[in-house]
């Protein structure tokens, strides 16, 4: 793609579908890029996914995923959980511009013209491939300084998308009160504050925690059971043979019991 047709697409302002879906009863508002526009989406994508990421991001990274997540947290007694809210509308293009400008060192002009390719209305679109990785090098400054605040104290810290998880032997409220007023400092707002004592099953980006170890969560299992049996059966719909290998292969990663049962299916329907 020429820099004229980049040029063009930077200063078009119908970019970007744009439409309402219905989310927990709420609306919430969708922006996907137009086709032409998701090709330079996914090629920028597909470039900052080759920048070296701090060890406690684990989303939108190869090698990890929800699971590891959560298992960097098996170690910690107390656990505290914190989202950020309406986080790629509240990425404003003043973060994506720093971002292209003083990380990449990109020249005022490129970064601009970056800018424009990457935002819709003064942010980060809610639907596009490119949005969570340029979200979290936009936020990059603010999860550093949660990063060496986490460290300080002696706390794990990770990042899941708009996930923050800390743990350790005590998580102070006193540290969690800084870590709040990192996040509003740099114009983001929590919501969904939870909080896990020590003796209680944790729950980590949908695994379970306990004094074992990883586990699968109670609702995923019966699922996985109530497919198995109709599968023995020979009653589960064609479609749903696909659900349930789907999430055997999930749940073999948390917990080995698992395994046997899916390999078993891969065979049976070779």
């Amino acid at each position: 793609m020429d820099l004229k047709v980049l040029l063009n697409l930077s200063e078009d302002e119908n970019n970007f579908r744009i439409f309402t879906i219905q989310k927990n009863g709420k609306d919430r508002e969708v922006q996907v890029p137009k086709s032409i526009l998701e090709q330079v989406h996914k090629r920028l994508f597909k470039l900052l996914q080759r920048i070296e990421t701090p060890e406690y991001l684990h989303s939108g990274i190869k090698k990890k995923s929800h699971i590891t997540n959560a298992k960097a947290h098996v170690k910690g007694s107390a656990l505290v959980k914190l989202d950020i809210k309406k986080y790629y509308p509240s990425t404003k293009r003043e973060a994506v511009y720093q971002f292209f400008r003083t990380c990449l060192f990109c020249s005022p002009d490129v970064s601009k013209i970056l800018t424009n390719l990457a935002c819709v209305n003064g942010h980060i679109p809610t639907g596009s491939p490119l949005s969570q990785i340029l979200a979290f090098f936009s936020s990059l400054p603010m999860f550093e300084k949660i990063g060496e605040l986490s460290a300080t104290n002696q706390i794990t810290f990770t990042v899941y998308v708009d996930d923050l998880t800390f743990s350790g032997k005590v998580v102070p409220g006193a540290f969690i009160w800084e870590v709040k007023k990192l996040i509003h400092g740099y114009g983001y707002q929590y919501h969904k504050e939870f909080s896990s004592p020590p003796e209680k099953t944790k729950l980590v980006t949908g695994v379970a925690i306990n004094d074992i170890g990883l586990q699968v969560q109670n609702k995923h299992h019966e699922a996985i059971h109530g497919l198995y049996v109709k599968y023995i059966e020979g009653t589960l719909k064609p479609e749903n043979k696909a659900k349930l290998l789907g999430m055997l292969s999930s749940a073999s990663q948390v917990s080995g019991r698992y395994e046997s049962i899916f390999r078993h299916l891969l065979r049976l329907e070779k």
